[in-house]
This record gives C-alpha cells, sequence and structure tokens, in this order.
C-alpha cells in the first residue's frame, strides 16, 4: 500500500491510488513513502520552497556611477576604508589593464583615483585584499598577478601608495587566483596566503617591521595542485585562525586546522575535504546563528556545496535545497544579512551568461531562491562578490565585477524599516586591521533570546571578505549586548547600545607583552615580557603548553638561540589574569644563495651533477654577489633539480670540498683547473655525506635546501680577496639524483668539470654553475690566517687578520 505523509500544511492536495498527483496551491515540503512504514522502505523526499518573499524592491543597480559604468575586466573585488574617513571605497583588480580605485566621497557616490602607481601598473591582476600588514593605522594593498610577482602597495597615510619591492614577497611567476590576510599565529601582524594554481602555495610570516618571511615547511606550502580560493576562518573557535582553500581540477579541496604554534595539520576525514569538484571561492558565515562558522563554496561545474559546522570540528554536507543544487557556473560568494532580519543570506556570481543567484535565509536552516530582484537579473562573466555597506544606512550593498571588457554592478540595497547595528574594530595588541575578530550580538525579541555572530575577514580571492560587522536586527528595539572577541585573546564588551547607528571598538591595552612581537632573527633573539598589572608574575613555556601557576617564572630576558613557541600567562595570587600569549619566533642562521637570484626559484634550465657520478667540479662566484663583508661559513647547502623527480634518500657519497678566494672571473675559468685555486684554499670538508632529500621537488620552486654539507674547517671568505671558489670532487657516489644549477650566462658565476675526481684538466664548462646557499655568521674567529698554515714551494705572503674591533695582532716566527 502506498502511505503518504504531509509535514507542512497544504491545500488543494490530490491523491490517485498507485499514483501520487500533486496540485499545489501552497507549496510546502513533503516525504513520500512506498511501502508503507516498513524499516528499510524505499523513500523519496519532494521538495517545494515556501513562497518566495518581494525582494524585487531590494536592490537598485546603480548605472550613472563611474564605478559601475568603466569598461574593465575585472576579477577580484575588495570593500575597505583606505583614506580612514569612515566609509568603504572599491578596488577592482583587472587583467591585462590597469586595475581601478574608487573613493567613496561620502555622500553615496564615488570618485575614480588617477595618477597613483597602484592605479597605473598593468598586470594580469585576478585578486586584491585590504590588510593593514605594517600597523599604522591605514590599510595597504595586496594585488595578486597571473604570471607575474605581486604587488604590494603600502598606503603612505595621505591617500597615496607606494610599492613595497623590499617585502620579501616573492612568488614563482605562475598563476595566481586566491591571496588573503590574516594573522594565523596571533602575534598582532597580518600574515598573508597566496595561491599558486598548479604549484605549491606561498604562505608568508610578517617578522613585525614591514618584511616578510616564507614558510617552506608544512602541508599548507607542501602540496602541489589547482588551488583556486582560500578564506581564514575560526571553525572550531579556539582563538585561532584557520585555513579553507578551495581546489579546482577535480580535486579535493583542502581544509588545514591551526595548531596555535605557528604550524597547521591537514584535516583528511570528512566530506568538506572529499568533495572533489571545480570549487573557485569560499566563504565562512554563522547561517543558523548557532554560534560556529559553516561554509560555502562556489563551483565553476556542478552544484554548490554549503557545510554545516557541527560544533565538534567536523562538517556535514547540506544536500537538500536550491542553495546547492541549483548548478550554474559560478566563480564569487557573499554572505550578508540583505533584509535586515538577522539571518545570513547569500549571494553567488556566475559565469558564462547565468543569472546571479540570490538565496534568503528562512530562518531554519533553508534557504529560498529569490529570483525577482535586480542582482538576479543580470547576466554576464561575473567574477569577483563583495558586499559592504558602502553608503552607511546599515543596509548591505553589493558589487559584481564582470570580465570580458565590460561594464561590473554595483546594487544599492534599499532599507525595508528592519533595524540595524554596524560595528567597527580596530585593533591594538591584535592586527590593527582586527581581521580575525569575532563580533556577537545579543537581542531579545519577546522572550526569546539569539546571538548572531559574524568575523572580519579579509577578502580572499573572487569572494570580497568582511571589513565590517554589519547585523540586521529586525523588529528589535534594542541589543542587549555586543562582544568582541579580539585575536589577542581580549574581549570587550558594550551593554545596550543605541540600535541603527555605527559603533566604533577599540581594543583595550594588552596586559602582557612581548618585545619583540615575535618574527624571525638571526642566530639569536632576547625576548623580554611586560606586564600592566601591578605585583602581578609572569609564567611562561618553551615549545610546550600553557603555562600555570608553577611554570618557569619570568625575571628577565629569555635569550633563544632556536626557534621556540614561546607562552605566557600573568598571574596574580595563583589565578591566571590574562589570555595566554602565543609568540613564535624563528631563530636560523644567516645564510645567501648563490648565483643570485634563485633563493625563489628552481631554474630547470640546467642540472647540477654533485652525488651522481665521479667527478671533480670547480663553481666560482662573483664577489658581488655574496656579503660585502668578511664572513664565516659554516654550511653548504645543494638542492635537487626538479625536473628529475623524486629524489633518491639516504644516499652516501665519499667528497672532498675544498674553498679557497680566486683571482679568476665567473666565465673566465681556466681548464687547468689548480690555476684557478686561491692561495687561501682551505680542505672544509673531506669525508662520508649522507644525501638526504625531504621529499619530491616542484617544478618551478621555489624549493628546500636540504642536501646539507656540514663544514669540518669553517672557511673565512673576505671577498676583498676575490671571488669565491669552492673544488668538489666526488670519489664515490650512490647513483643520486641530479642538483639544481643555472643556465644564464649574466648570473656572476660558471663552472668546469671532468668525469674525474682527480682531473687536473677540466673536459667541459659552462657559464651556468650549481645554486648553493651558503650557511654563515658575522662572528669571526678572534685571528685567521691567509694562505692557511701548509706546506709551499714558493714563497707567501702571509696575512694575519682579527674578527675581534680594536684588536692588536703581536707575533714570532721560529720563536
Amino acid at each position: 500500500m502506498n502511505v503518504f505523509s504531509m509535514r507542512s500544511g497544504v491545500s488543494g492536495v490530490l491523491c490517485l491510488w498507485g499514483t501520487v498527483a500533486f496540485a499545489l496551491l501552497f507549496p510546502a515540503l513533503f516525504e513520500v513513502r512506498a511501502g508503507g512504514d516498513a524499516p528499510g522502505s524505499p523513500g523519496w523526499r519532494l521538495h517545494a520552497e515556501p513562497p518566495p518573499p518581494d525582494w524585487s524592491a531590494r536592490f537598485t543597480r546603480v548605472t550613472q556611477e563611474e564605478v559601475s559604468s568603466a569598461v574593465a575586466n575585472g576579477h577580484g573585488v575588495a570593500w575597505g576604508d583606505y583614506d580612514g574617513d569612515g566609509d568603504l571605497d572599491l578596488f577592482i583588480a583587472n587583467v591585462n589593464q590597469p586595475s581601478l580605485l574608487f573613493r567613496n566621497q561620502g555622500d553615496g557616490t564615488f570618485a575614480r583615483v588617477t595618477g597613483q602607481p597602484l592605479v597605473e601598473a598593468v598586470a594580469n591582476s585576478t585578486v586584491c585584499a585590504w590588510g593593514d600588514y605594517d600597523n599604522d593605522g591605514d590599510l595597504d594593498m595586496l594585488v595578486g598577478n597571473s604570471g607575474q610577482q605581486p604587488f604590494l602597495w603600502r598606503n603612505v597615510g595621505d591617500g597615496t601608495f607606494v610599492q613595497a619591492t623590499d617585502s620579501g614577497i616573492t612568488i614563482a611567476p605562475d598563476q595566481c587566483y586566491g591571496a588573503a590576510w590574516g594573522d594565523y599565529d596571533n602575534d598582532g601582524w597580518l600574515d598573508l596566503i597566496i595561491l599558486n594554481t598548479w604549484n605549491c602555495n606561498y604562505l608568508f610570516h610578517n617578522n613585525c617591521n614591514g618584511t616578510f618571511s616564507r614558510v617552506t615547511t608544512g602541508p599548507v606550502v607542501a602540496e602541489a595542485g589547482a588551488a583556486v580560493g582560500c578564506a581564514w576562518g575560526d571553525y572550531d573557535n579556539d582563538g585561532w585562525l584557520d585555513l579553507f582553500v578551495a581546489y579546482g581540477g577535480g580535486q579535493n579541496n583542502r581544509l588545514y586546522h591551526n595548531n596555535r604554534d605557528g604550524t597547521f595539520t591537514q584535516i583528511t576525514v570528512g566530506e568538506i575535504v572529499n568533495d572533489g569538484g571545480e570549487s573557485q571561492s569560499c566563504d565562512w558565515g554563522d547561517y543558523d546563528n548557532d554560534g560556529w562558522l559553516d561554509l560555502f563554496v562556489a563551483n565553476r561545474l556542478g552544484n554548490n556545496f554549503l557545510y554545516h559546522n557541527n560544533g565538534n570540528g567536523t562538517f556535514t554536507r547540506i544536500t537538500d535545497g536550491r542553495i546547492v543544487s541549483d548548478g550554474g557556473e559560478s566563480n564569487g560568494c557573499a554572505w550578508a544579512d540583505f533584509d535586515n532580519d538577522g539571518w545570513l543570506d547569500l549571494v553567488v556570481s556566475n559565469w558564462q551568461g547565468h543569472p546571479n543567484f540570490v538565496y534568503r535565509n528562512n530562518g531554519d536552516g533553508t534557504f529560498t531562491r529569490i529570483t525577482a530582484c535586480a542582482v538576479a537579473a543580470e547576466a554576464a562573466q561575473s567574477v569577483g562578490c563583495a558586499a559592504g555597506d558602502y553608503n552607511g544606512d546599515g543596509f548591505v550593498d553589493l558589487f559584481i565585477s564582470n570580465l570580458g571588457w565590460t561594464n561590473s554592478f554595483l546594487f544599492r540595497n534599499e532599507p525595508n524599516g528592519n533595524n540595524w547595528l554596524k560595528i567597527r574594530c580596530i585593533g591594538a595588541g591584535s592586527n590593527r586591521s582586527a581581521i580575525g575578530a569575532r563580533v556577537r550580538i545579543k537581542t531579545t525579541v519577546g522572550d526569546k533570546e539569539m546571538w548572531q555572530t559574524r568575523h572580519i575577514s579579509s577578502a580572499s580571492g573572487w569572494a570580497g571578505g568582511h571589513p565590517e560587522a554589519v547585523f540586521g536586527l529586525g523588529t528589535a528595539a534594542t541589543v542587549d549586548l555586543v562582544r568582541v572577541e579580539w585575536p589577542s585573546g581580549m574581549m570587550t564588551e558594550i551593554p545596550n547600545p543605541t540600535i541603527n547607528q555605527v559603533v566604533t571598538v577599540s581594543e583595550p591595552a594588552a596586559l602582557l607583552v612581548a618585545e619583540p612581537n615575535g618574527g624571525s632573527y638571526f642566530d639569536s633573539v632576547t625576548v623580554k615580557l611586560r606586564t600592566t598589572i601591578p605585583g602581578a608574575e609572569i609564567r611562561y613555556t618553551l615549545n610546550a603548553g600553557d603555562p600555570r601557576p608553577d611554570s618557569t617564572l619570568y625575571t628577565a630576558g629569555i635569550e633563544l638561540t632556536q626557534s621556540a613557541v614561546l607562552r605566557a600567562v600573568v598571574f596574580t595570587n595563583g589565578v591566571a589574569a590574562s589570555p595566554v600569549l602565543v609568540r613564535s619566533y624563528s631563530v636560523a642562521p644567516r645564510s645567501v644563495v648563490v648565483p643570485p637570484g634563485f633563493a625563489e626559484k628552481e631554474d630547470d634550465g640546467q642540472s647540477g651533477i654533485l652525488g651522481y657520478q665521479p667527478m671533480r667540479l670547480q663553481n666560482v662566484y662573483g664577489a658581488q654577489t655574496l656579503p660585502q663583508h668578511p664572513i664565516l661559513v659554516k654550511e653548504l647547502r645543494f638542492r635537487r633539480d626538479a625536473s628529475y623527480g623524486t629524489p633518491v634518500t639516504d644516499g652516501k657519497i665519499r667528497a672532498r670540498f675544498t674553498m679557497s678566494a680566486t683571482a679568476k672571473l665567473p666565465d673566465q675559468l681556466s681548464t687547468a683547473m689548480d690555476e684557478n685555486t686561491g692561495s687561501d684554499a682551505t680542505v672544509v670538508f673531506d669525508g662520508e655525506l649522507t644525501m638526504t632529500s625531504s621529499g619530491p621537488m616542484v617544478p618551478g620552486g621555489p624549493n628546500p635546501f636540504d642536501l646539507v654539507v656540514p663544514l669540518q674547517v669553517p672557511y673565512v671568505y673576505n671577498p676583498y680577496n676575490g671571488n669565491l671558489l669552492i673544488d668538489i670532487q666526488v670519489f664515490e657516489t650512490a647513483g643520486l639524483s641530479h642538483t639544481d644549477a643555472s643556465n644564464d650566462r649574466d648570473d656572476n658565476a660558471s663552472r668546469v668539470f671532468a668525469y674525474d675526481p682527480n682531473a687536473s684538466l677540466a673536459s667541459f664548462s659552462d657559464t651556468g654553475a650549481d645554486i648553493i646557499q651558503l650557511v654563515y655568521s658575522d662572528a669571526l674567529p678572534p685571528i685567521w690566517l691567509m694562505p692557511r698554515p701548509g706546506p709551499y714551494d714558493r714563497s707567501i705572503s702571509l696575512t694575519i687578520s682579527s674578527g675581534l674591533t680594536g684588536a692588536v695582532i703581536r707575533f714570532t716566527l721560529d720563536g
């Protein structure tokens, strides 16, 4: 027998025996089961949404403004108040033409900014993101380019920008479609993820001084793939930003959990990381107001993804409703409460002439697609999507960029009478942009209490981010409480703020401060802690868990000679009086890569033969490419050539390395190899060497210098004595993969070699050289001799030097 079950009220239902037919005068949700209620009976679900609300007047397309009429080839878009006047300005990244910056005039109109380098540079610009990376109080701009280096534009503070060319943000010039600012280690400075489609992604840690260091280890940067979109978000509410990366090419998306020590763990279990598709962008948002960030993923092919946060570190993929079944060719997405009823709605920008998707949140975990509104009526080659209240009326507006040398779309959101509250956050102990801050409000309507959550985030590609927290209140006439949870661990609460206004919240002074505030350092760093709480004590740990009352008591500066994660807490009478302060310090020896220009890329045009077969090889490197003062070289580091695939590990070779300062110039080495050797020739290593590499190399790089030769005798190199010659004799090999080398004629390096470790005449020469990282120290030995002691068959001139400032050298001969 057939059983029909109705879950929602309906009128006008006609049921025929053997067939179930519906005539719906009021759509509803039904379950239809064949075979009765018996366990295992097959079943079907029929979905029909409630009638859509009237959004026909919700948006007005603005056409008279140049911001929407300018012909462009738009990709990424981002709202941000770069001039600090209190309203949102707009940046549009364009392909094959200058990008666009529009300054908000404060009256609902925009003025196009001209005459500045950031809007004159022509590139394949695909992504843009505002963020105050130097914490000087004004927003800077990162522009990601395809086939070119990214542009980092520093805001001077007077409305102008200069390119920060010495920031350390360099990548292999491949395809780039995603980038986002986020302070992943909570040191108060914005770090940066840049996606590199078809290659490894780039994670840059902010050194707290206007420069960045590239992170080269860990799952975020270890795996090459078709990464397109990304978004930082604290999905487990532990106060630390996690990272989601959307992948195309049928590859699974990636979720990286923040370990709270500067590292990440890749999540490999769950639908959220096992739904392969053509994902393009993603946006975090708490659509069901349960306090946990959910995730929407826009896909170029097939249906889009919506993942509900279960509140326990896992996600459930939503499979019912048009929001996940409408298909389309989607690119960008943006959560926002467009009708200010207290529930996040969603807009999705679509490709190939498909109309854009608009979904209204029904407040019960479901969505209704809106087709009768200005946003849904437009169809183009839409890419970027950014929501922001540009005219300050408390209703979130929308900008959608279009590709194809056409105009983009600016939609003004028309007020409907619902109340609202906007929160602007200014960080102090946290990053100045407050990216990563969690903003919550509590309202009460009747006897029902409701919390809403917003998170402050950077634009991340084709999703425009959330620079402000805008809350719809519906008919609620009051807000009971505003709570801002800062990335530093501090919390600010404001009871009963006036509604329908903008509230600016500044982070209070930190209770505990570390100086320096994390970062990367050479050789060593001394960390000092201080608290603003009188009479309190500071307890800390290094590379361990959170401090307890019996942890190490801070009394004086903490000297770190190797990388460490510092955790500190202020205690009063044995009770914690501050959030846990966590700071990461990277301590590494000084190093330089020669030939210059290859530290961040793998050449692929030439190979070295270290460890491949017996040979003698002499590399010369121009003195001008090395530090211009005496250095003490401690290690030589090589890397695999990427074109030779997965390396052999744990291979052993027997080799001798000799270093000297030579008068020979690059590209002018003699085939008589002994003529190239300098008078201070020093055998720095002689013996068996284990050659181990961490894994497959990535074409285009950059790849790690993980083939290490620790010098048995450190070598003092003085650039004023000549160019650097490294003479390598390999006596026994294990058939290891080739090492990386350059092939540039103008790289100030060259080599000669022969396939005989004892050869005196070179058989081959070329204009390239092995790419080597020299690890060195500026701390010179108290005394050294040039040339080194040894037998000589001719008279020599002896130079005695000291690394001690102001030292006097006295000597005797045969005395």
